[in-house]
């Protein structure tokens, strides 16, 4: 009897010991942070900053503008760890900066200045790859910059434009490592089909100037004006406004919220709307302005209106460096498959959005240049983009 018990118990250990086996295994190590913003900030708590003997040749070189120097390869290599906890980030796709709104107008933005200076350290670190013949690991530490600026995102208005900034720096460092590397087609190819990937989320003005606007509307009350004035600092029309809301009382603070919210309304419409980029910079320009002096409600509304212009400005500067991107690419395509440069412009490309057209094209003696085709009324300047195929 006593073999039986123990051969009974034997079987169910043994059977224990087959399900343990067969079962899956919980992993001990927890996975990494599905939130891109833990990342980042792990990351910005180990960057440095360039030391002050390499400042202007470091600058330079991110620009593309000079050659590295010993001093940019020590540091660049000095930054291995924040690179690759950098790298980590990105390959996530949710990033929640998770921002303390109700804070307002005072709520602190230091990681943004950090970001924008870590991506200048992944562009530097892509232009080593690329000078030192490495172009498909430059190309993919690029679109891991144009990855980070999706991350960096819209939560604020400012948030927007250093988005848009680390956008147009990766895209000027791609350029560069496209004239680079233009006789390596399947390279080329491989870089068009990560670029016409679509965004995960479009990044957009609109939705932080919809938390803006709710922001501002709660402040124009008798008993945040204080908060209010504050809000105004730094505007050009800062001492008018703190005229105005030292006689505010609670009826021109509320045709002040009105005025307001219709304006802002007003500069979402021209956004979403089918203008030209003149005539829709015109218009933002307008309703930035667009204030009666003698009304305090309305200069208190135009006072604190968000600069618009300068925002879709930034959008379709960074979007014309996208599309010149993609065009140089079929360009540099031509040249690698026939041995020449196309006479004229390929068909089907992305249009220039200054002017709605397609690019200017012209060869030139070390490659080619996509001109646009309408003035920057920000920059008062008209862009080109230039790729030297060596």
């Amino acid at each position: 009897m006593r073999a039986n018990i123990r051969k009974q118990i034997g079987g169910a250990v043994a059977a224990m010991l087959i399900v343990t086996l067969l079962s899956p295994q919980v992993q001990a190590i927890p996975p990494d942070p599905d939130n891109a913003a833990l990342l980042y900030y792990q990351t910005l708590l180990i960057h440095h900053e360039r030391d002050e003997e390499i400042w202007d040749f470091y600058d330079e070189f991110v620009k593309g503008r000079t050659g590295p120097t010993d001093g940019i390869r020590q540091y660049v290599a000095g930054s291995h760890a924040a690179l690759e906890y950098a790298k980590l980030a990105t390959e996530v796709q949710d990033c929640d900066w998770g921002l303390p709104y109700s804070k307002g107008f005072s709520m602190l933005l230091i990681h943004l200045s950090q970001l924008r200076s870590l991506s200048r350290l992944m562009i530097a670190d892509a232009r080593l790859c690329a000078y030192d013949g490495r172009y498909e690991a430059a190309l993919d530490r690029c679109l891991r910059v144009h990855r980070m600026a999706y991350h960096i995102g819209d939560d604020t208005l400012v948030s927007y434009l250093v988005a848009s900034g680390v956008r147009d720096i990766s895209y000027a460092c791609m350029r560069d490592v496209i004239g680079q590397a233009w006789n390596d087609p399947t390279l080329l190819r491989w870089l068009r089909g990560e670029l016409s990937q679509p965004a995960v989320r479009e990044i957009s003005p609109v939705r932080p100037l919809e938390i803006e606007r709710e922001i501002v509307m709660d402040l124009m009350r008798m008993d945040r004006v204080r908060e209010l004035a504050d809000a105004l600092s730094g505007e050009s029309q800062e001492k008018e406004a703190e005229r105005i809301i030292a006689s505010a009382n609670e009826e021109i603070l509320g045709r002040a919220r009105r005025i307001y919210s219709e304006r802002v309304q007003e500069m979402l419409d021209v956004w979403a709307g089918p203008m030209s980029y003149r005539e829709a910079h015109s218009q933002l320009n307008q309703l930035k302005s667009r204030s009666d002096p003698d009304d305090p409600a309305s200069v208190l509304a135009g006072a604190i209106a968000p600069p618009m212009s300068r925002m879709y400005g930034s959008k379709v500067r960074t979007d014309a460096h996208a599309h010149a991107v993609r065009a140089g690419i079929e360009v540099c395509l031509h040249r690698a498959e026939t041995g020449s440069l196309p006479a004229t412009l390929p068909t089907d490309l992305p249009k220039d959005p200054f002017s709605g057209e397609d690019f200017e094209y012209g060869p030139t003696d070390q490659g080619f240049v996509l001109r646009c085709r309408a003035r920057d009324l920000d920059k008062d300047t008209v862009h080109e983009y230039a790729f030297t195929l060596r």
